[in-house]
């Protein structure tokens, strides 16, 4: 899927994002969980991950220096990361989610992103 999907939630929508990476489990694991990883891609510095379940992840990425941070919600590797990203001052996104489809070896990269709905979108519904 190259473009989103929009999937409504009443209060919120949530705007999905597939993406299916070449690469190996391992390979996709080290760029997405640790600093050097994503740093690379994401040019996230001071990157600060407790890899573990209920720990946390927090980092500053992109020229403009963004910091985000959230909670782990799973930490299987190399098979699944899940995490909060909340950027200040917007509310808590949906977590990233990232697994390995085995059935051909490639892994596919789902970014859930949960968008509160405006009174104005909201009446238009």
């Amino acid at each position: 899927m190259r473009t989103g999907q929009l999937i409504d939630d009443g209060d919120t929508a949530t705007l999905v994002f597939v993406r299916v990476l070449p690469h190996t489990a391992e390979h996709v694991w080290e760029a997405i969980s640790t600093p050097d990883g994503l740093a690379q891609w994401l040019l996230a510095t001071d990157v600060e991950i407790d890899g573990r379940t209920g720990g946390t992840i927090a980092m500053k990425s992109g020229p403009p220096g963004y910091r985000s941070n959230g909670k782990i919600l799973a930490w299987e590797p190399p098979r699944l990361l899940e995490y909060e990203w909340n950027i200040a001052p917007t509310p808590p996104e949906m977590p990233d989610v990232s697994q390995d489809r085995e059935a051909d070896g490639e892994w596919v990269l789902a970014r859930p992103a949960r968008v509160p709905r405006s009174p104005r979108s909201a009446a238009r519904r």
